[in-house]
C-alpha cells in the first residue's frame, strides 16, 4: 500500500466515524485497548479489526512469541515513521494468530484487577496531592483530569474553541478519555449522550484528528502508569515472601543430610548430592520426603504465605493465586522451554540435564547471559554446572518479579527466540545513567550548558535525543547495567544488552526532567563542572566561529564579514581570545549583529565561503543563547563516584552489522551465511573478507573509540572500557544470530536458493524520491576516495539526482562524505565533469533522487539508458578516458585536443557556482531572442500547475537543444521558479496555458455557503486528485479554524464543488466559442482512407493531431472551421493498437503513452486502452449499403439516432437526399463523442452510455 492511498483511507474512515455517535464509542474502545499505537494506527486498526487487543508485526509474533498469523488473515496497515523516510508496513491482531508449539503459553496479558488495582488508582490520585475516591469510575476520571487537562486547554486554544463552549468541551474530552481508559480496565464508563451529542455535531475531519491524538496521548499515559503502578505492587508482594522461605531452605537443607545420604550416592566437590540412575524420579516424590521430615505437606505449604512461590498468569493478581504444590523438574518457566529442540518445540526426555549442558565460547554472546530458571529437587543455596539454577528463593522470586514486569503484551527475547524476563532498573541506577552516559564530546559539561538556558523538558529532550548516541554499559554496584539511546528514548536494561528490551525506555523528555531535578538538587555534576560549564559553552561556539570565518571566500572577505576579529596566533591563541572577548556583552551583541549581516548576505550569495558544511542557522543561535540569562546551580560534590564502563552486547552487534566495511561485503556474507557452511568455515570467510583494516568512532561514535581486526580476529576499544576481542568464530555466531533476527541484513530473504530474489533486494528502495540520502544509502554508499583505484566506467553509481520541471542537470552520486555532507561523482551541466556537490544545497532546489532506474549500477551500465539520453559519443569518450563508447563496434581514439580537455577538467566547485555560470553562459551566447517564434513573449501571463506566473525569458538548451521557459512566480507565497522544457508550440502549450484556469491557487472560493482561499493542488495519483481550501472565517463549524483537503477526479469537478469569488470567466470569451461554433456545419464525408491501408504510424499521427486539434477548439484557441473538421475526421480510435498501451514497448510507441498521458485523462487514457479490442471501424460500403436499403424501404427524411455512433461516420456519409433528416447520435467514450461534437455540431450528440 502506499502512503497517499493510506492516507486517503484514513480519511474515508474518519468520514465514517464522524456519521454516528455510536462509532466515535466504538473508536474510544479501540484507542484504550491499543494504548502503544498512536493514533493514526488506531484508526486503521478500528478500521480493520475493531476488536483487536494486542497487535504487532508478523517477524513480532513469530520470532519473540513462537505464534504464527493464520492463513488468509489480512493485516492492518500503519504507517511507520523512521525519520528520513516512512512507510506503511502491517500488523496483526493476536486473535489473527495461533501458536506455533500448543503446549507453550506465550503471551500473557495484563488486566485490570478490580479489587487489587483499585489501591493503585488511589495511589497515583493521591501522590499527586489529591483526594480519591472509592468509585473506580470516579477515580479514572479524576486520573483524566490530573493526566489531561493541561493538554485539554491546549487543544482547546489549538482549536480555537470559544470561551462559552469551553466547559462543556473540556467535560466532553475528559468522558472520552475515561471512557478509553475504562475500555482497558474492562468496566463501563457511562457517557453523558446529551454532552456527546452536544460536541460531536461540531467535529470535523480535521479537528476529529486533533483530538483523537490528544486523548490517545493521555489515555495511554494513564494506561501506562497504572501498568507501571499495578507491577510494582506485584513485586513488594513477592519480596515479602523471601524472609520466610529462607527458614524454610535451611530446614529443608538439613533434612538432605538425614534423608538423601545413601551407599550409592556420590558427592562432587561442593558437596552437591548426585543421584546415580534417578534423574527420572518424580520431584513430587522427593519434595513428599522433604516434607515428611518436616512433618507432613501441609506443614511445608503452612510457611508460604498467601500464594505459590510462582504463577503462570502474571495477570493474576498474587493475592488471588492461592498455594499449590512445588512443579516439577521438568516444568519451565513460563513462555520458555527449559531444552528446545531445533524445530521450537520442548523436548520431553526425563533425563532433563544428562545432555543439558550449554556450549560455549569466548564470545560476547554467552558473557553475562541468564540460563533458563528450572526447579531442582534439592534446595542446596549451590549450583551445579548439570543441573541449573536451585530453588533459591532470590533467584527464583526475581524470575517471578520479572514475569511481573512484563508490558501490556509484549515480551522482549535475547538470542535465538527464547524469552528474556526482566526486571526495571530503580532511580539510583537510572540517575547512574544520565550521569555518565551519552559518548558525546565534553561529558556534562554541554549538557549543564544547555540545561542553564532554562528551555522546556520537550525542547531539552530533543536536545538529548540528538546528543546521546549509541548505547552505554555501566557497573553499578558489581551489576552490569545497559542503555541505548534510540528515538524512543533510552531503553534500559539490567546485563549486558537494552537495546531490544522495550519493557522500561525512558522517554526523552522524561530524561531531561530528571536531569533538571538531579541539577537543582546539586547530585548531577561537581561544584568544578557547574562553574565551567559556561565557559566550554563559549569555547565551543569560539571554534565554531574560527573555522567559519576561515573559510570565508575572497569575495566574502572583501564584504568585510568578521572584520573586527582580532587576527594572529593561530587557532588556539584566537579562538582563547575570542571568546574571552565574548564575555563582553557589548562585544557580544555587536558579534551577533554582525552575524546576523553575514547570515542574510550568505543567504542572498552562498559564495561568500569556499565550504558549505558549517551549520550556520544553529551557531547564530548558539551565539544568540548566549545572551540569555544562566539558571546558577551549586553542589557540594567535589567528585562524582566512580563508575566502571564496559562495552555493551549492543555496541558489539552495531558494530559487526556494519558488515566489513568493503563494497557489497555485507551483501557477500550474508549469501555465504545463508548457504550450507560449518562455522570454521563462516570463520575462515569472514577473516578472508574482512582482511586486515580498522576505523575510529566506531564504538557508539565515541571519541576515541577504534574498530580493529585481522587475521587473529576483531578488536573494539573504548576508552575506559575493556577491550573486547571476538575470534572469527565468534563474530560468525553473532552474524547467525543477527540473521536469525533479520537485523543483520536490510531485507530477509525467505529462501537460500532465490539467488535472483538476493540480487534484485541489492537494489535501494524507490520510496520517497525527495529524500536524497535514506538510511540504506548512507549504510552502502563508500567514503570520499574509496572508488579511486576504480576505472572510471566501472564506478558504482548510487544514486542520480534531478530537479522535475527546473532543470536537465543530472549529479551522479558515487562517494559521499558524510560529516560534511557533500558528495562526489559525474556532473552533467554545462559541461559533463567529474566533482563535488552537495545534498543540502540541492535539497534547497527541490532535487529528486531519479528512480526510473535501479541503483547502484556502475556507469557502463547506464551507458545506453541514461548517459546517452545527455551526452554524445565525444563527451562520453572524453569524461570516461575512452572507457565507454556509445558505438560498441568500433574502438575509437581519444584525440589529442580532448585528451587535453581532461587534463585541464577543474574540479567543480559548488551547484550555486554552476547555475551561475551557467546563466552567464548563456546569456553571452544567446545572439538574438527566441520569443517572436513561440505563442509566448517576454513579459507575458502564463497558468502552470494552476500557479499564475510571468515568463522571464526563453533561451537554447545547449545540453539537450530543446528550448527552456522560465518563468517567475506572480503570487507572493509561491517560491518556485520552474524551467519548462518544449520542442515546439504545440508542446508548449500542452504543458502552459494561456488561458486562467478557472481555479488557481489563491483563489477566495465558496464551499458549504462558507468562504476558503485555495492553498495548494496535489495529484495523488491512481487518477485521484486533491486541492487543500483554508477556512477564511474564525470559527470552522463553531469551533475551530482550519483546512479541508477535497479530493477530485477532473477539473469540471471543482466547478460542481465550488464557486469562485475571485474571478468570473468572461461570459464574452465562451459566447465567442460557442458562436464559432454554431457558424460550423454539419462535416461531409467525401473520401475514405480506410485504417487498415494505413501503416501504424500513420494511424497514430492522425490520432494525435485530432486530439490536439480537439483540445486546442475546446480551450478557445482555434476556430471550428472547415480545415480543423477535417483534421479531426481523421480520428480512427484505438483497435488494432494496442502495443501503443504495452509498457515494455519503447521508441514510437513510448513517445506515444508520453502524448497520450499529457493530453488525456487518466479515465480517458483508461478506456482508450481497453478500446483497443472493442473499438471496430465502419467502412463507407458498409454504410452506403444501409442507407440504400433504407432508401429502398421508402424513408427519405425524419428522426436518425445513431447508438455507439464513435465520431459520427454515419452522420457524415448521409446521402443528400436525406439531408432534411436530425440526427441523435449517442456515445460513450469521451474522446470520440467531443470529436463527433464538433464534426457535427448541428446533430443531437450526447457523451453518455446508451441505457442512460
Amino acid at each position: 500500500m502506499r502512503i497517499n492511498d493510506f492516507h486517503n483511507i484514513l480519511e474515508l474512515v474518519k468520514l465514517d466515524i464522524l456519521q454516528s455517535e455510536a462509532e466515535y464509542l466504538k473508536l474510544l474502545k479501540v484507542v484504550g485497548n491499543n494504548q502503544r499505537y498512536d493514533f493514526r494506527s488506531q484508526l486503521s486498526i478500528y478500521d480493520r479489526n475493531p476488536e483487536a487487543t494486542a497487535c504487532a508485526k508478523f517477524d513480532y509474533w513469530s520470532e519473540r512469541f513462537n505464534r504464527t498469523v493464520m492463513r488468509g488473515q489480512k493485516g492492518i496497515p500503519i504507517l511507520e515513521d523512521y525519520g528520513t523516510y516512512k512507510k506503511v508496513n502491517y500488523i496483526f491482531d493476536i486473535g489473527q494468530t495461533v501458536s506455533r508449539n500448543r503446549d507453550v503459553n506465550e503471551v500473557n496479558l495484563w488486566k485490570f484487577d478490580k479489587e487489587v488495582h483499585k489501591d493503585v488508582l488511589k495511589e497515583m490520585i493521591t501522590s499527586e496531592g489529591y483526594e480519591e475516591s472509592e468509585s473506580i469510575l470516579e477515580n479514572i476520571f479524576s486520573l483524566s483530569r490530573l493526566y489531561g487537562d493541561e493538554k485539554i486547554d491546549s487543544l482547546m486554544n489549538e482549536l480555537r474553541i470559544a470561551d462559552e463552549d469551553r466547559i462543556s468541551f473540556t467535560k466532553f474530552v475528559r468522558d472520552s478519555i475515561s471512557h478509553a481508559v475504562a475500555s482497558r480496565f474492562k468496566v463501563d464508563y457511562p457517557i453523558d449522550n446529551e454532552l456527546l451529542r452536544e460536541n460531536f455535531e461540531r467535529l470535523d475531519s480535521i479537528s476529529l484528528m486533533s483530538l483523537g491524538e490528544t486523548i490517545s496521548d493521555i489515555s495511554g499515559k494513564i494506561i501506562d502508569a497504572t501498568i507501571q503502578k499495578s507491577k510494582e505492587l506485584d513485586k513488594e508482594v513477592l519480596r515479602g515472601k523471601e524472609a520466610g522461605y529462607n527458614k524454610i531452605r535451611e530446614e529443608i537443607e538439613e533434612v538432605e543430610e538425614n534423608v538423601l545420604r545413601r551407599d550409592d550416592q556420590k558427592r562432587n566437590e561442593n558437596e552437591r548430592v548426585l543421584r546415580n540412575g534417578e534423574y527420572g524420579r518424580d520431584n513430587r516424590e522427593n519434595q513428599g520426603e522433604y516434607a515428611e521430615q518436616l512433618g507432613g505437606t501441609d506443614g511445608l505449604h503452612e510457611r508460604i504465605p498467601e500464594s505459590d512461590l510462582r504463577s503462570d498468569e502474571t495477570h493474576l493478581s498474587f493475592r488471588e493465586r492461592g498455594a499449590e504444590p512445588f512443579r516439577d523438574v521438568s516444568g519451565s518457566i513460563q513462555g520458555e522451554e527449559a531444552d528446545r529442540t531445533p524445530d521450537g518445540y520442548s523436548k520431553t526426555s526425563d533425563r532433563l540435564y544428562e545432555s543439558g549442558e550449554a556450549e560455549t565460547d569466548d564470545s560476547l554472546e554467552d558473557r553475562g547471559r541468564e540460563q533458563s530458571t528450572v526447579w531442582s529437587n534439592d534446595f542446596s543455596p549451590q549450583r551445579d554446572d548439570h543441573q541449573g539454577n536451585r530453588g533459591n528463593l532470590k533467584e527464583n522470586t526475581e524470575v517471578e518479579i520479572r514475569e511481573a514486569d512484563k508490558a501490556s503484551f509484549s515480551l522482549p527475547e535475547n538470542s535465538y527466540g527464547h524469552m528474556r524476563l526482566t526486571i526495571p532498573l530503580n532511580q539510583k541506577d537510572i540517575d547512574t545513567v544520565l550521569i555518565n552516559g551519552g559518548n558525546h564530546d565534553g561529558s556534562r559539561l554541554p549538557l549543564i550548558a544547555e540545561f542553564s538556558k532554562g528551555k522546556s523538558n520537550e525542547e531539552l529532550g530533543e536536545y538529548l535525543k540528538d546528543t546521546f548516541k549509541g548505547g552505554n554499559g555501566l557497573y553499578i554496584d558489581e551489576k552490569e547495567v545497559s542503555s541505548w539511546y534510540s528515538e524512543r528514548g533510552i531503553h534500559l536494561a539490567y546485563g549486558t544488552s537494552a537495546r531490544e528490551d522495550d519493557s522500561q525506555i525512558l522517554s526523552w523528555s522524561d530524561a531531561a526532567k530528571r536531569i533538571n531535578e538531579l541539577l537543582d538538587n546539586g547530585e548531577f555534576a561537581t561544584n568544578v563542572e557547574l562553574s565551567e560549564a559556561y565557559d566550554y559553552d563559549r569555547d565551543r561556539i569560539s571554534e565554531s566561529l574560527w573555522y567559519l570565518t576561515h573559510d570565508l571566500s575572497d569575495e566574502g572577505k572583501e564584504q568585510g564579514y568578521f572584520s573586527s576579529f582580532e587576527r594572529g596566533g593561530g587557532f588556539p591563541e584566537e579562538t582563547k581570545r575570542l571568546s574571552e572577548a565574548l564575555k563582553n556583552p557589548e562585544y557580544l551583541k555587536e558579534t551577533i549583529k554582525e552575524y546576523g549581516r553575514f547570515l542574510e548576505g550568505y543567504k542572498e550569495n552562498r559564495g561568500v565561503l569556499r565550504f558549505h558544511y558549517h551549520k550556520v542557522d544553529n551557531l547564530y543561535q548558539r551565539l544568540q543563547e548566549l545572551e540569555l540569562p544562566r539558571k546558577e546551580y551549586s553542589t557540594n560534590l567535589t567528585e562524582l563516584p566512580k563508575v566502571k564502563t564496559f562495552i555493551t552486547e549492543d555496541e558489539v552487534k552495531v558494530t559487526i552489522s556494519r558488515g566489513s566495511g568493503i563494497d557489497k561485503g555485507k551483501e557477500r556474507i550474508t549469501k555465504f551465511f545463508k548457504e550450507n557452511h560449518t562455522l570454521q568455515e563462516k570463520a575462515n570467510f569472514l577473516k578472508d573478507e574482512y582482511g586486515i583494516g580498522g576505523s575510529s568512532h566506531a564504538v557508539s561514535g565515541a571519541m576515541g573509540s577504534d574498530e580493529w581486526h585481522d587475521a587473529k580476529g576483531l578488536k573494539l576499544q573504548k576508552k575506559d572500557c575493556s577491550d573486547v576481542f571476538l575470534t572469527w568464530s565468534s563474530v560468525a555466531k553473532n552474524i547467525d544470530e543477527l540473521l536469525y533476527k533479520n537485523i543483520y541484513e536490510e531485507k530477509k530473504i525467505e529462501s537460500d536458493t532465490e539467488i535472483e530474489e538476493v540480487k534484485a533486494l541489492q537494489y535501494y528502495s524507490k520510496d520517497d524520491p525527495e529524500n536524497l540520502m535514506t538510511d540504506e544509502m548512507l549504510e552502502r554508499i563508500p567514503e570520499l576516495y574509496a572508488q579511486e583505484d576504480v576505472p572510471l566506467a566501472d564506478k558504482e553509481v548510487h544514486a542520480a539526482y534531478i530537479i522535475p520541471f527546473r532543470s536537465n542537470w543530472t549529479w551522479y552520486m558515487t562517494e559521499y562524505d558524510r560529516e560534511s555532507g557533500d558528495a562526489f561523482g559525474l556532473v552533467l551541466g554545462i559541461e559533463p565533469e567529474w566533482g563535488y556537490f552537495n545534498l543540502e544545497e540541492l535539497k534547497e532546489l527541490n532535487a529528486q533522487r531519479l528512480i526510473l532506474e535501479d541503483f547502484p549500477k556502475t556507469f557502463r551500465e547506464l551507458k545506453d539508458t541514461e548517459l546517452i539520453k545527455q551526452m554524445d559519443e565525444q563527451e562520453l569518450q572524453s569524461v570516461f578516458n575512452g572507457e565507454l563508447s556509445f558505438e560498441e563496434e568500433t574502438e575509437l581514439e581519444v584525440p589529442e585536443e580532448v585528451e587535453e580537455r581532461i587534463a585541464a577538467t577543474p574540479v567543480q566547485g559548488t551547484l550555486f557556482d554552476y547555475l551561475k555560470e551557467r546563466e552567464e553562459v548563456e546569456l553571452n551566447e544567446k545572439e538574438e531572442s527566441l520569443a517572436d517564434e513561440f505563442a509566448v513573449k517576454t513579459g507575458d501571463t502564463v497558468y502552470f500547475n494552476h500557479e499564475e506566473y510571468t515568463v522571464r525569458e526563453i533561451s537554447k538548451n545547449q545540453i539537450t537543444r530543446r528550448n527552456d521557459l522560465w518563468i517567475d512566480p506572480a503570487r507572493s507565497g509561491n517560491h518556485q521558479i520552474p524551467i519548462v522544457a518544449f520542442e515546439d508550440n504545440e508542446d508548449l502549450l500542452k504543458q502552459v496555458s494561456l488561458e486562467r484556469p478557472n481555479f488557481i491557487v489563491g483563489d477566495e472560493v465558496k464551499y458549504k455557503d462558507k468562504n476558503y482561499t485555495i492553498t495548494r493542488f496535489d495529484d495523488m495519483g491512481n487518477n485521484l486528485k486533491t486541492i487543500t481550501v483554508k477556512d477564511n472565517t474564525e470559527y470552522l463549524g463553531g469551533m475551530i479554524t482550519g483546512s479541508d483537503v477535497i479530493p477530485y477526479r477532473l477539473e469540471s469537478d471543482l466547478d460542481r464543488l465550488f464557486e469562485n469569488l475571485t474571478y468570473t470567466k468572461h461570459e464574452k470569451t465562451i459566447e465567442g466559442v460557442e458562436v464559432k461554433k454554431t457558424e460550423a456545419h454539419n462535416f461531409k464525408i467525401t473520401e475514405e482512407t480506410l485504417p487498415e491501408k494505413l501503416s501504424p504510424s500513420e494511424r497514430l499521427n492522425n490520432n494525435f493531431e485530432a486530439i490536439s486539434m480537439l483540445n486546442r477548439i475546446e480551450r478557445g484557441e482555434r476556430d471550428l472551421d472547415i480545415n480543423a473538421q477535417e483534421v479531426l475526421s481523421k480520428y480512427v480510435g484505438w483497435g488494432g493498437l494496442a502495443d501503443v498501451f504495452d509498457e515494455s514497448k519503447e521508441g514510437q510507441w513510448e513517445v506515444a503513452r508520453s502524448f497520450l498521458k499529457e493530453n488525456l485523462s487518466p479515465s480517458e487514457y483508461e478506456a482508450a486502452r481497453e478500446s483497443t479490442l472493442t473499438a471496430f471501424y465502419t467502412p463507407k460500403t458498409v454504410i452506403d449499403s444501409v442507407y440504400k436499403t433504407l432508401a429502398g424501404m421508402g424513408f427519405k427524411s425524419g428522426n436518425i439516432l445513431e447508438p455507439s455512433m464513435g465520431v459520427g461516420n454515419f452522420i457524415g456519409n448521409l446521402p443528400d437526399e436525406m439531408s432534411k433528416s436530425k440526427f441523435y447520435g449517442v456515445e460513450l467514450d469521451s474522446v470520440s463523442g467531443r470529436i463527433g461534437k464538433l464534426l457535427y455540431p448541428e446533430s443531437d450528440i450526447q457523451i453518455k452510455g446508451f441505457e442512460e
